[in-house]
């Protein structure tokens, strides 16, 4: 089973440096065997907002998630 996530106030809430993630959606996802995972972002390419989501792919990895990407607005033009 793949999840479809929602960076952004789902995930991921507050800005750096008082960022903090969704540990009871993450565990609720493992608890009911949902290991693959691809993340949605309105993300700009500004490398302040690029490295939060490489931080959070590490920290959901670092859970026992697998993030196979993340898909952004600019991924569709």
């Amino acid at each position: 089973m793949v999840a479809l996530l929602d960076v952004d106030n789902t995930l991921m809430f507050g800005q750096p440096p008082n960022v903090e993630y969704n540990d009871n959606l993450i565990d609720t996802l493992l608890e009911n065997g949902v290991k693959d995972i691809y993340l949605f972002s309105s993300m700009s390419l500004r490398q302040h907002t690029v490295e939060e989501r490489k931080a959070l792919t590490k920290y959901l990895e670092s859970k026992g998630l697998t993030v196979h990407g993340t898909i952004c607005a600019a991924d569709l033009l």
